[in-house]
């Protein structure tokens, strides 16, 4: 078995179908995501893992706890491309808990 048949070609379990070796042509951008979360003591570092997996860093990221309705909530900045973001996103939402995530495009400056 070649190297090439042992390496994966997409992550199916988040709705990705393009292959993770692909070459974006498309524009880097700033994204922001507005993620809530139980305020678990490991749900921030589930929501790491999945940058760190996906050998991203944030650019600017800012928590919150509200105690009222015991949630997290985290304002996140990343410079990649839309498809990247929109792959992302579909991460960040299937984690355990993490309760919604939204995401935007900041102006060019």
């Amino acid at each position: 078995m070649s190297t090439s048949e042992k390496s994966p070609t997409a992550d199916v379990y988040a709705g990705d179908t393009s292959s993770p070796g692909a070459t974006e042509t498309a524009a880097v951008d700033i994204h922001f995501f507005c993620i809530e979360a139980d305020a678990e003591p490991v749900a921030f570092a589930r929501i790491a893992n999945v940058l760190t997996i996906a050998n991203i860093a944030p650019h600017r990221v800012t928590l919150e706890t509200n105690k009222g309705n015991a949630t997290l909530n985290i304002y996140m900045e990343l410079r990649v491309a839309s498809d990247t973001a929109r792959s992302i996103q579909r991460k960040l939402a299937q984690l355990t808990d993490v309760t919604q995530v939204s995401i935007g495009l900041l102006p060019s400056q």
